[in-house]
């Protein structure tokens, strides 16, 4: 039996959620920066999310602004697209469970709890990186994601601009849900889509070039 889900607002604590997050993902993590960090430059911070049981920490959820995508926009000198990324989408960094909790309703929980939040914000597009196995895919899917092809960019149309997001890793998906749309709108704010061959032919042309 799981603890209510509550925000973990200390730094000790981000530590200790970063820590289980590490213990229980393979590879690469985003970083669980400080909450004092975060609040600094005023703008939207990060959050985890924590349950625990009488074994200590049973699951973890990292959602927040896409920092690292962000900049990468602002090394190429496109400081609209890095505000757009911050201001209208949040990233699912990271979600674990500990092995024996799993396929008992624990990370649905959590990332229910973690997207009311983000709604709350008014943001238009939740999305994340996928590297596990099939499993993976299917856990998001029953959520109300799509899961991109795997080594395969993501298209993100937000308003009248798009944003083209590389992906690293031979086994990586884009998942991503489109939230708080506007029904009376003509035409959807956010839309994704997976670019066409030419399209990510003309992006790396340009890139090369900035």
């Amino acid at each position: 039996m799981t603890t209510p889900i509550v925000e973990v607002v200390n730094d000790l604590e981000r530590k200790r959620a970063a820590a289980f997050l590490a213990d229980h993902i393979p590879g690469n993590l985003a970083a669980v920066f400080s909450v004092s960090l975060e609040r600094s430059n005023g703008g939207p911070a990060s959050f985890v999310l924590r349950t625990d049981d009488d074994a200590g920490i049973a699951a973890v959820v990292h959602i927040g602004p896409p920092f690292e995508d962000a900049s990468w926009f602002l090394r190429a000198d496109r400081e609209d697209l890095a505000e757009l990324l911050i201001t209208d989408t949040r990233m699912v960094n990271s979600i674990a469970v500990r092995p024996e909790l799993r396929r008992h309703g624990v990370a649905s929980a959590l990332l229910a709890e973690g997207e009311r939040r983000v709604m709350g914000e008014g943001v238009q597009l939740i999305y994340g990186v996928a590297n596990g196995g099939v499993e993976i895919d299917a856990f998001y899917r029953r959520h109300g994601y799509e899961v991109g092809p795997a080594a395969t960019p993501m298209l993100i149309r937000l308003g009248d601009d798009r944003v083209m997001m590389p992906l690293d890793g031979q086994q990586n998906r884009w998942f991503f849900k489109v939230v708080n749309q506007d029904p009376s709108a003509k035409r959807p704010y956010a839309m994704v889509r997976t670019p066409t061959a030419r399209q990510i032919e003309l992006h790396e042309r340009e890139s090369k070039l900035d």
